[in-house]
């Protein structure tokens, strides 16, 4: 069975269009599992009820020695602890740096779920070789979409083109990025040099 890949423009015209429409729903499923195997929402939130009942584990063990809290008041201290943290985890979620800090103490809880992902994801990638011919890194709902579009509006013919074309998008899209980049640097040490100045004149 040949692969065909960047090197390969065998297929084109009607036979790379239904190769793509044959790959499309293989490509949204693997995209789909990759969401669920790299977010961070999971993972952290299991990461942020450890922490969570950790420190309430430490603040009732605490002050059960300094004799403020009795074995049975500390019982329920804890267990008003562990209620709330449910909800105080989904909090921490909310903000960037912390939700990637409590990623990486909850993924290796996932690590069976994560590995099961993985495999299916493998398994995927294997029926959309053999289902379309076509290499698995186009194996992304993105790119077929995109090829798709491309060979029916006659824009590209060929596997090959349809690459060339795309990587000509994602280029532009990257200058279009980095000229807004520049653009609001630009804006930012203009305000700050007009600041200085005012500033100077005072």
């Amino acid at each position: 069975m040949h692969i065909f890949g960047s090197e390969g423009n065998e297929v084109e015209g009607v036979h790379l269009r239904e190769a793509i429409e044959r790959g499309i729903p293989f490509a949204r499923k693997h995209d789909h599992l990759g969401k669920k195997l790299n977010g961070l929402f999971l993972p952290a939130y299991i990461g942020g009820v450890i922490v969570v009942l950790a420190l309430a584990l430490f603040t009732t063990m605490t002050m059960v020695k300094e004799g403020e809290f009795s074995n049975v008041e500390a019982i329920t201290s804890f267990a008003m602890f562990g209620s709330g943290a449910f909800i105080s985890s989904f909090l921490l979620t909310i903000i960037p740096i912390v939700r990637d800090i409590l990623a990486g103490l909850g993924r290796p809880f996932l690590f069976k779920r994560n590995r099961k992902l993985e495999q299916e994801m493998k398994y995927i990638r294997m029926q959309f070789e053999n289902q379309t011919k076509l290499a698995a890194y186009f194996c992304n709902s993105y790119t077929l979409e995109r090829f798709y579009h491309y060979v029916e509006t006659g824009v590209a013919t060929s596997l090959k083109e349809c690459e060339m074309i795309l990587q000509q998008e994602n280029l532009r899209d990257e200058i279009k990025s980095l000229k807004n980049e520049v653009a609001e640097l630009r804006y930012d040490v203009d305000r700050d040099l007009d600041r200085v100045r005012r500033e100077t004149r005072h």
